[in-house]
Formats: C-alpha cells, sequence, structure tokens
C-alpha cells in the first residue's frame, strides 16, 4: 500500500488522508503540477419560442397600458385593420397561463362587446398566451 505524504498540521485532512490510503484511494492532486486542460464551454443557442403558424397582418402592444388605454389603443388598431382589409391582428397584452390581469380583460371583453360586428372570432396564440389573435371578417365596417 502507498504510504500518501502528509501535507498539513491538520489532523483532520491527515485523518482523510490515511483513510484514502486505507482503501485504496489516490488523491488526484498530488503531483500533478499542470493544471488540466479544460474542454471548452458549448454554449447553446437559447431556445426560441415556437412562432405561430398563423400568418399575422399586424399587431399593437399593450405592456404598459392600463385598462382603459389598452381599450382605446385596441379599438384604434381594430378600425385600422378592418380598414387595411387585414385578416389577423395579434394583441400584445402579456401574462401566462391562469395568471391574467386587468388589460388581457379589457381586451376579451372590448373584443366581445364593442367590436363584435368586425371581428370573426379570437383566440390566444398558440404557444403564447401573452397575446391574443383577433380574425376579422371580411368585409366589415
Amino acid at each position: 500500500m502507498r504510504k500518501l505524504p502528509l501535507r498539513s498540521d491538520d489532523p483532520v485532512e491527515n485523518e482523510q488522508l490515511a483513510w484514502m490510503a486505507r482503501n485504496a484511494m489516490v488523491d488526484k492532486d498530488i503531483g500533478r503540477d499542470e493544471t488540466p486542460a479544460r474542454r471548452p464551454v458549448r454554449r447553446e443557442e437559447p431556445r426560441k419560442r415556437p412562432t405561430s403558424l398563423i400568418p399575422v397582418d399586424g399587431e399593437v402592444d399593450l405592456h404598459g397600458c392600463t385598462a382603459d388605454e389598452a381599450a382605446f389603443r385596441l379599438g384604434e388598431a381594430i378600425d385600422l385593420a378592418v380598414s387595411q382589409k387585414w385578416k389577423c391582428l395579434r394583441v400584445i397584452h402579456g401574462g401566462s397561463p391562469g395568471r391574467y390581469g386587468p388589460v388581457q380583460s379589457a381586451v376579451s371583453r372590448m373584443i366581445a362587446q364593442n367590436h363584435r360586428h368586425q371581428v370573426e372570432s379570437s383566440r390566444f396564440e398558440p404557444g403564447n398566451s401573452g397575446a391574443t389573435l383577433v380574425f376579422l371578417k371580411q368585409g366589415a365596417r
């Protein structure tokens, strides 16, 4: 059995070295003068959110708006989208599954009450519950 040299006056370290000697363990640090070659760190590309396969003609971002401001900006965006004959409008309101704020509630309420004659349907964007896709009726005014 190879005897490990004592490296310090610390009795705990000496006891650990003695245990390693009794159990056929080798201290990897003893006798190693060079630093080990470092393997390059493999950096992965950040995961991208899956993009919607639904073609979107335009979008309105309501981050930072109050519910009243969001309702006003959404009304303007829907009017513009109808006048430009867009088929789909993305409304970005933020939120996560199960946690929606007053802006998302205002968006849903505004679409259901004030713009039902211009909107065919609406739903959360697939893979992104922080945005609603608004599908517009063609020929609506």
